[in-house]
């Protein structure tokens, strides 16, 4: 998930080739360490303790180790791997490096895997709807953890209301973001949720486009928590009429 996203939000902002290779290597090898940890440690449901922490917060420089001496293995995806966890003020591990020092590219998988950790459920953290995870990151990049034109970037990319989001309409319809254009993160497209008790649901699992000169009215009015047992989001994002591609 994370190498996608960056590839996504690279590509979308005129990275080249060469970049991309890296960048998707390096991403999708971000957490090579933690096979050299203790394997319960990611499969905890409950907060880790400051020993544990200490043991997880050893898994970049572990990764980056690991690749050293592989032949013809790019800097650019080994320091990735070594920095994902960076900050830019300073306040990420393993050595609290700061601005310039962490490499563009791992600026950029670290915004996209802090996304992607925001909205699963880890270590007795409950997870974030896509919508609060993006609002976490802008005031992250607010607070100088990440750079803020970056974040602003991958909001321009993926959506105020990103793949996901569960949403109400104001017709009082609701219904599950299934693909966002960039530049256009207000008017995405949307799978209507099966009839619910509050309010009820029309269309069954009709799609809307709210960027479609047919729903000139149409406008989300806030996102929301779905009822229990009705959103089969895997289900939900797989269906033939949609268009394929990076955003689908």
């Amino acid at each position: 998930d994370t190498a996608v996203l960056a590839l996504t939000i690279g590509s979308e902002h005129g990275l080249e080739a060469p970049a991309l290779e890296h960048l998707g290597m390096g991403a999708i090898l971000h957490d090579l360490g933690q096979i050299r940890l203790p394997q319960n440690l990611f499969h905890k449901t409950t907060a880790y303790t400051p020993p544990e922490w200490d043991l997880v917060r050893q898994h970049p420089q572990l990764g980056a180790d690991m690749v050293q001496d592989a032949p013809d293995f790019p800097e650019d995806s080994r320091r990735i791997i070594l920095e994902h966890h960076e900050r830019l003020n300073g306040s990420g591990y393993p050595r609290g490096l700061t601005g310039s020092a962490i490499s563009p590219l791992s600026q950029l998988t670290a915004l996209v895997d802090v996304y992607d950790a925001l909205v699963v459920m880890r270590a007795g953290r409950p997870s974030l709807s896509p919508s609060e995870a993006m609002r976490e990151l802008y005031l992250s990049g607010q607070r100088g953890e990440f750079d803020k034109p970056l974040v602003e970037r991958m909001i321009h990319t993926l959506g105020i209301y990103p793949v996901g989001s569960c949403v109400e309409l104001n017709d009082g319809r609701r219904g599950v973001v299934v693909s966002v254009k960039p530049g256009r993160g207000l008017m995405p497209v949307i799978k209507l949720l099966p009839a619910t008790s509050r309010p009820p649901v029309i269309g069954g699992n009709s799609i809307v486009d709210l960027g479609n000169a047919r729903h000139p009215r149409l406008s989300i009015v806030r996102t929301v928590e779905p009822e229990p047992g009705v959103l089969d989001l895997a289900n939900l994002l797989q269906f033939p009429s949609m268009p394929t591609g990076p955003y689908s």
